[in-house]
């Protein structure tokens, strides 16, 4: 009796032992298939790697209240030469005689060259002081549509004559230094990245250096939402 008794507890020791090794090895399995979709999430926009974020400049240079917020009028603005289609967009406002404009400009240009094909949408928007009510002439669209060129910048210009997109975008949105902001958003129109204005430079000539700076921070931030991956 007492051998049955010693029988019966070895073999429900095995039993226990089996089903522990069952179950640490489903445990195991559940962990790797985590893991692997983890790696593989679908996040929108479809092309960026989850792993790559988004760095904004500091709270205290203005407009980061803005971040993650929905950018309004990509399908409102009147651009001047070609429709606005899905993708990521970066708008800057402009204005004649700006001089923070043109080197600011010009760094988008450097921008639109590197990562057009790689889906970066550039639109410079024109804001002409003092405010005008009514829309331009032909005559003038196409005067500015040279001032832009003149100022190193060969996308798509947008003309925002009366304020309208910048006032509720920007001005009314909070106290602001200047009205050459600049918004990079991305494909589900959200904001991701504000540079409040007014310039940023591609070069690092001179003085620019916190300029070119910023720049380097706009562009670490495009490539993040096109799941362009740093080198190394």
């Amino acid at each position: 009796m007492l051998r049955v008794r010693s029988l019966f507890s070895i073999l429900m020791g095995l039993i226990v032992t089996a089903c522990l090794f069952l179950s640490l090895l489903q445990c195991t399995q559940t962990s790797e298939y985590s893991e692997i979709n983890m790696d593989s999430i679908d996040v929108y926009p479809r092309n960026v790697n989850a792993k790559l974020a988004v760095i904004p400049l500091p709270v205290d240079r203005g407009g980061q209240d803005l971040l993650g917020t929905v950018f309004p009028h990509n399908q409102t603005l009147a651009l001047l030469e070609s429709p606005v289609t899905p993708g990521v967009y970066l708008y800057r406002w402009w204005t004649e005689g700006c001089k923070y404009c043109m080197p600011s400009m010009a760094a988008i240009e450097s921008l639109r060259q590197a990562y057009g094909e790689r889906g970066l949408e550039t639109v410079c928007v024109f804001h002409p002081k003092p405010r005008r009510l009514k829309s331009p002439p032909s005559t003038e669209v196409d005067r500015i549509i040279r001032l832009a060129r003149s100022y190193g910048y060969f996308g798509p210009v947008a003309f925002d004559h009366n304020w309208r997109h910048l006032e509720s975008t920007w001005l009314t949105s909070g106290q602001r230094q200047a009205t050459s902001v600049t918004f990079l958003v991305d494909a589900g129109n959200i904001i991701r990245f504000v540079h409040p204005g007014p310039e940023f430079r591609g070069d690092n000539e001179g003085r620019a250096m916190a300029e070119h700076d910023d720049y380097l921070a706009l562009e670490s931030a495009v490539k993040a939402l096109l799941g362009i991956a740093p080198p190394g």
